[in-house]
């Protein structure tokens, strides 16, 4: 899924003047790299034509991006084979589309353009409300799983 979320928009001093100055917080999520760029020029081009248009001045920051991250396979099958000698968990989905972005995605890619490998994956719990929202809350004994699928991970790894 593609989308631009305007997070903030701040405006004008009172409901019936028009503005002195805007600003405007928006993020750009797509589903790979090729589409946040296009996103992202596309939101730069309507800022500008606004600015020409209304014969205003604008400026523009970059202060952060979400991107996508392939998992390498060697290491989706090691943390299935890990997750599934943990007793408190009884369903691996290594297909599972998470369809959201984290600032890990942006390590991970980084370390493979370098040569090496990387996955990113969540471990289930049972939650109060989803991500982002005020009532969000996790089972934290899940939190041990957690820790016993990274301790295993990283012996098998420097074995």
């Amino acid at each position: 899924m593609t989308r631009i979320n305007v997070g903030v928009l701040k405006a004008g001093e009172g409901r019936n003047v028009i503005p002195s100055s805007a600003e405007l917080q928006l993020e750009v999520r797509g589903e790979n790299k090729a589409i946040n760029e296009y996103m992202t020029e596309q939101v730069m081009q309507i800022a500008k034509g606004i600015s020409i248009s209304f014969d205003v001045a604008y400026e523009t920051e970059i202060v952060g991006e979400a991107v996508d991250m392939n998992n390498d396979v060697e290491l989706i099958k090691l943390i299935e084979e890990i997750s599934l000698e943990q007793p408190q968990i009884n369903n691996v989905n290594s297909d599972y589309a998470f369809n959201a972005s984290e600032d890990a995605t942006i390590l991970g890619r980084r370390v493979q353009e370098h040569g090496g490998k990387a996955i990113y994956f969540i471990l289930g719990a049972d939650r109060t409300a989803g991500h982002h929202e005020a009532e969000f809350d996790f089972d934290e004994n899940q939190l041990l799983t957690g820790v016993n699928i990274y301790t295993s991970l990283v012996q098998k790894l420097l074995a």
